[in-house]
């Protein structure tokens, strides 16, 4: 009985893991530099498509043609300047939960973005387009 009660517990606890969380230090939608030119593209009635539609950073998490990743936890390391975002992501058939590092840059306008495993960031630029 204590086992089965354990693992209940253990079940519970787990399932925390995947709960939504918005990570509220960004602000507005966030893309490479690339990214951000598709943007523009598609709001001057470039046709969505897997090869024009970029991915996208917000406070919920990463959006893309083909999945996108969502906040499960987020921490902040050094306030306004670094977080760590636990995030489940889908892309395709493929879902993960990797650990992302966001660094702020000095502008305020651009976050570098390390997921674990990366060799190097990838810079995330503000964005919004009307």
């Amino acid at each position: 009985m204590r086992i089965l009660i354990a693992m209940l517990v253990l079940c519970a606890s787990s399932l925390s893991v995947f709960a939504k969380e918005t990570a509220t230090f960004i602000e507005g939608t966030y893309a490479t530099a690339e990214g951000c030119s598709m943007l523009k593209k598609l709001a001057n009635g470039t046709a969505r498509t897997i090869s024009t539609v970029p991915d996208t950073l917000d406070k919920n998490g990463f959006h893309g043609w083909e999945g996108g990743c969502e906040f499960t936890k987020v921490f902040e390391h050094m306030p306004g300047k670094v977080w760590t975002g636990l995030m489940y992501c889908v892309e395709g058939a493929k879902v993960s939960a990797p650990n992302i590092v966001f660094v702020r840059d000095e502008d305020d306008n651009s976050f570098e973005v390390l997921q674990a495993g990366e060799d190097s960031p990838e810079v995330f630029r503000r964005c919004d387009v009307k």
